[in-house]
């Protein structure tokens, strides 16, 4: 016998002694082995060992039992950094025990999409719990309904509108009270704004999650991923300060939690990636986003490892390394084109593939590009009124064109894109921004409204300023950030 404690209370077998003696009762008592499993399984349960009651209950083929211990405690385990664990006790259950448990399917279907399950196999197990009615929800989750979106919002895969559609589905399900499945919801759709490129909706959601967070280990993910994305917005606004005090918050609550190397905290290494480059730390970015990478190396969160890439690209472009840049935004280029709905990032790999065309810090620079393809017209007011009338009458000049809080001087909008098709064909990015505080909104939402009837893909950017330079300035920026990268 070994001791398991200082008191001498607790024992073990030897572990080579004990297979012995359980081989032994195989032999010469089969029939008792599942008996002992269920006895096992029922004492560890009274004691609260969950662990070892699962692995009674699934050994002595108690499936339905055990199945009702990991749908009461997968999400704790998971909130520890313990996915591993989980993913083990499901190994143990037959698949169509699992098809026929809508809480246990979610799980397999969350766990999986942790653990590199692909898309087809997440849905199938998502499809699983929709089919079978209303039961009892996993540990967590309001219902089982509301788990099913949740599965949809956390894990986007390769099409971010849908990982959006089913966020907003998941904050109905929520309810509209405070709540830890308020917060999950919103957080997601957070997230899934950001990608989808919508930064100003975006920073809305993250921001009502920030204003009331539920503790961190409660919701790790929550916190990790609210603070990140917060960082990087305030990043791209110009708030230095704020954006790495946000990074190191992400990080330190991964770290703290044991999540730090789950694929839904990868977007926290990206976050000190780009408060390390606007302080001039490449080589620290390099590596922060080196390690991003693995981290962020599932079929679930493929959108977010892509954009890894491009800003490792320009890193390394940045650094001087040619082919290392080359070879990163290769395979972004590669995942992007067969995304489903890829959200922001086409653009972002049209400006990363141009900054890699410019001269490394250090080399001459090549002659000026000044082929349509890179030219942009940019204005404000008046001046966005103009950019509208000039750029979109102009298509075999401009490729891409931002106007910010555009005055009456705009055409209607039937008579700036009389030919939708030819719009979509040529233009890289149009960029329409505007306050809800302006009284001028209706210009802007009115040719915002006739683009999407008309399917021409645009950014439509709404944030709660007044005709004021602070929207014009931000807008600009994020303008920018997509065209000179």
């Amino acid at each position: 016998l070994i001791p398991l404690d200082e008191h001498r209370r607790w024992y073990r077998y030897h572990h080579l002694f004990a297979e012995l003696l359980r081989l032994e009762l195989t032999n010469r008592e089969p029939e008792l082995v599942p008996v002992l499993h269920r006895r096992a399984a029922a004492w560890h349960q009274r004691t609260g060992d969950v662990e070892a009651a699962i692995y009674h209950a699934t050994a002595a083929g108690e499936f339905t039992e055990a199945a009702a211990l990991i749908g009461s405690h997968w999400l704790s385990y998971t909130r520890q950094g313990r996915v591993a664990t989980v993913e083990r006790w499901l190994r143990g259950l037959p698949e169509d025990a699992i098809a026929a448990d809508p809480p246990i399917a979610v799980v397999a279907a969350y766990v999986g999409g942790l653990r590199g399950a692909s898309k087809q196999e997440g849905e199938r197990w998502l499809a699983a719990a929709e089919a079978n009615g209303n039961q009892r929800p996993p540990e967590g989750m309001r219902s089982v309904s509301f788990a099913v979106a949740m599965g949809r919002a956390l894990h986007a895969f390769d099409d971010v509108g849908r990982a959006v559609q089913a966020a907003r589905r998941a904050i109905e399900l929520a309810g509209p009270e405070p709540s830890e499945n308020h917060s999950m919801a919103t957080a997601a759709l957070g997230r899934n704004l950001y990608l989808s490129g919508q930064a100003a909706e975006a920073r809305a959601a993250l921001g009502e999650v920030a204003r009331d967070m539920p503790p961190a280990d409660k919701q790790p993910f929550v916190e990790v991923n609210t603070f990140a994305l917060l960082s990087l917005l305030a990043g791209e606004d110009g708030d230095d300060a704020t954006a790495a005090t946000l990074a190191r918050q992400a990080m330190e609550t991964a770290e703290a939690e044991g999540v730090s190397f789950s694929p839904l905290s990868g977007i926290a290494y990206f976050a000190l990636a780009r408060v390390a480059i606007r302080r001039g730390g490449l080589v620290e970015a390099e590596q922060l986003l080196e390690r991003a990478l693995p981290v962020l190396g599932v079929d679930s969160v493929l959108v977010q490892y892509a954009q890894a890439l491009l800003e490792l690209a320009g890193v390394r472009h940045a650094r001087g390394d040619t082919e290392g840049a080359d070879a990163a935004v290769k395979r972004a280029r590669e995942l992007v084109t067969g995304f489903a709905d890829p959200g922001m990032l086409p653009s972002l790999l049209d400006g990363t593939e141009r900054a890699l065309r410019r001269a490394p810090r250090g080399q001459p620079s090549p002659a000026a590009l000044t082929d349509r393809e890179h030219r942009a017209l940019a204005g404000l007011s008046m001046g966005g009124g103009q950019t509208l009338n000039f750029g979109l009458g102009h298509l075999d000049t401009f490729a891409w064109i931002g106007a910010f809080s555009s005055a009456p001087n705009t055409r209607p909008p039937a008579e700036l894109v009389p030919d939708p098709a030819a719009a979509k064909a040529k233009l890289k990015l149009l960029y329409l921004s505007c306050g809800n505080k302006d009284g001028l909104i209706n210009i802007s939402q009115g040719v915002h409204v006739y683009l999407k009837e008309r399917d021409v893909p645009h950014i439509w950017n709404v944030d709660d300023e007044g005709h004021t330079p602070k929207t014009w300035a931000s807008n600009l920026y994020h303008f920018a950030q997509r065209i000179f990268r």
